[in-house]
Order: C-alpha cells, then structure tokens, then sequence
C-alpha cells in the first residue's frame, strides 16, 4: 500500500523494496560508480571506434585489419619511391663496370622482406629511359571504330515522306 506505516512509538517504518539494490538512501557505494564510470568510458571509445571505422568504409570489427593494410601500403609505396630508383641506378652503374651485384641484391632483397614488398624474380635495370609526356603531345588513344556509322543528315530536303523520286539527268 501507499499509506506511510508507523510502529507504537510512531517512528516510521520503511517498505522493503521489492528489488534489492546496492544503493541504501542517497549513498552510492564507489564501486557502482567506478563500474558506471568504465562503462561510459568503453561506450564512448565505442562509438568513437564506429565513427572512424565508418569513415574508412568498414565496420568496428574490421577496422584495426583495414587500418593495418593501409599502414603497410603507405609504408611499403613511400619505401618503393625512396629506394627503387637508387636501387637501379646503382645496379646499372656496377653493371657497366663489370662487377658484381650479388651484395647490392642481397641488401635489396633484406629491404624488401623488412618492408614486406614482393617481387616476381630479380629486378632488372630499365631498358629504355621513362619521360614524362604531356597532354600537348601526347598520342590520341581514342578507340576507331571498326564499322564507320553512315553520317545522319540526308541531302532530302523535302516536306513529303517516302523516298524521294526526284533524278536529274
């Protein structure tokens, strides 16, 4: 019931809740607190892990393997631009000497299995020099078409439907 209850000596006597709890008037005890305190804490580590995730285009379970691959691409990319170049100037330069490349390749290849690149077999000295081409002068690459489609205007100049019975001799 509703009503306060009172003993003889009119003291009030309290309603046993119907679910215990820890919590005894206004006294929280601190291990309820800290617990409720980890737990914001997790929920907003949470739901910052889901944003950030969401940015990246996946979900909270698979963003620390997504955040890894794109670690190790950047790396291993910043590490193909650096050293490649220096790699193969070097090796064509002792090429042309007439010596040996074996300690320049076993260097490389350690570099390469550090930075996890693969390669297919050995690098090779470029054979011809890259240059760079601008739009200016570059090639047109448009497709040609096998089949050229009939040009769509007509020398018919007439209002009237049909083929046009009109010859000149």
């Amino acid at each position: 019931s509703s009503t306060p209850r009172y003993n003889a000596k009119g003291k009030y006597i309290a309603r046993t809740p119907i679910y215990r709890s820890g919590v005894v008037e206004n006294y929280v005890p601190s291990y309820i607190v800290e617990k409720s305190q980890l737990r914001r804490i997790e929920k907003l580590k949470a739901d910052a892990l889901t944003k950030e995730a969401a940015y990246h285009g996946t979900t909270s379970k698979h963003y620390n393997a997504r955040a890894n691959t794109i670690k190790s691409l950047t790396d291993a990319s910043f590490f193909f631009h650096t050293r490649i170049s220096g790699y193969l100037a070097k090796r064509f330069e002792i090429h042309n000497l007439g010596l040996s490349n074996a300690t320049l390749d076993k260097n490389h290849n350690k570099a390469l299995k550090k930075n996890n690149l693969w390669t297919q077999g050995a690098i090779r000295f470029p054979t011809h020099r890259y240059v760079d081409v601008s739009d200016d002068i570059a090639e047109d690459h448009t497709m040609k078409r096998l089949h050229p489609t009939p040009a769509t205007a007509t020398t018919d100049d007439s209002l009237v439907p049909g083929p046009s019975n009109s010859k000149t001799v």
